[in-house]
């Protein structure tokens, strides 16, 4: 299973994103702002690249997230929902986008989507992937 999170707008506390599966747009996603320096390090959103996926139970919100393996100078990075910059914890959020600067709405019902499509791609034995451009 192939997602991809390609960044369509960079903002002063984050940058807004459209996650697809296999070129079908699911929802748009929320992550910490883009560097000025091209330095992907905490305090700023995930290095672009491709990245495994993998399924666990995340310790802090006690339900099944995608977690991204091998993120450099990262650890623990997931998807998981939430609206604004505060939420992210370094992750990718997962919701729909707003007129309303540096959020997203419906962030639980669009993360739903997105798990049920990645258990039942799993359960199927396919790896899971996302790119992030």
């Amino acid at each position: 299973m192939e997602m991809k999170v390609k960044r369509v707008e960079g903002q002063s506390k984050c940058t807004i994103g459209e996650l697809s599966f296999h070129s079908d747009f699911l929802c748009n996603t929320l992550e910490l702002p883009m560097p000025n320096d091209g330095n992907y390090t905490h305090g700023f959103c995930i290095a672009p690249g491709r990245y495994q996926v993998e399924l666990v139970m995340s310790p802090h919100f006690k339900f099944w997230v995608p977690r991204l393996i091998d993120v450099p100078g990262r650890d623990l990075i997931e998807m998981h929902p939430g609206n604004s910059d505060k939420d992210t914890h370094g992750c990718i959020l997962t919701g729909m986008d707003t007129i309303k600067m540096d959020w997203i709405e419906n962030s639980v019902g669009e993360f739903n989507a997105m798990i049920d499509i990645l258990i039942k791609a799993d359960n199927r034995g396919e790896e899971l992937w996302i790119t992030i451009e």
